[in-house]
């Protein structure tokens, strides 16, 4: 059965559409953190890649192994934050279409750029992007861009009644990508 992964859905989520079930694929999983288990995804368009991280109650998912490297699923809620200037979406509910997948399409990481004359350029790892530019000056700025490294936090999580995702999730991505010196 042929699958079609929702065209352009990476860049839409980094616009802000919330409203859409797009259907994606998950291309990377790491575990991260100590006592506080969280998942980081990168999903994938079919063109555009992201990465995410998975809301600590879908944990259950990748441990009983219904969402694996390759599994194609739908975001049902999701919201997209800004983080020390990299975007990532948190997935708040999602749906395994296919447990098991081959790579679809030839996807490269996302990068918003109000640059002229730039475009992602896929490096090795996951996270890391160089940026293809005639511009001397723009290509030293780009050689200096932090690339983005998992660290391990402690995250102690309160459960209440009501949450306010967007304040919560900043705060604990805030504290998920601080980016230490090697």
């Amino acid at each position: 059965m042929p699958i079609n992964l929702t065209p352009n859905a990476i860049p839409a989520i980094n616009a802000g559409d919330v409203n859409s079930k797009p259907v994606v694929q998950v291309l990377d999983i790491k575990l991260i953190g100590n006592n506080q288990e969280r998942y980081r995804f990168m999903l994938s368009d079919g063109v555009s890649t992201q990465h995410a991280m998975l809301a600590t109650q879908l944990n259950d998912r990748v441990k009983s192994g219904r969402v694996l490297k390759g599994s194609v699923i739908q975001l049902i809620e999701y919201i997209c934050s800004t983080v020390q200037n990299r975007k990532i979406i948190v997935v708040l509910n999602m749906e395994t279409i296919i447990s098991e997948c081959e790579v679809i399409g030839n996807p490269k990481v996302f990068m918003e750029s109000d640059s002229v004359g730039q475009k992602p350029v896929p490096d090795d790892s996951f996270g890391r992007t160089t940026m293809a530019t005639n511009n001397k000056s723009a290509q030293n700025a780009g050689n200096n861009m932090q690339s983005f490294h998992p660290t391990r936090v402690k995250i102690t999580v309160v459960k209440a009644d009501k949450v306010n995702y967007s304040a919560e999730s900043r705060h604990l991505l805030d504290l998920i990508l601080r980016v230490r010196p090697h």
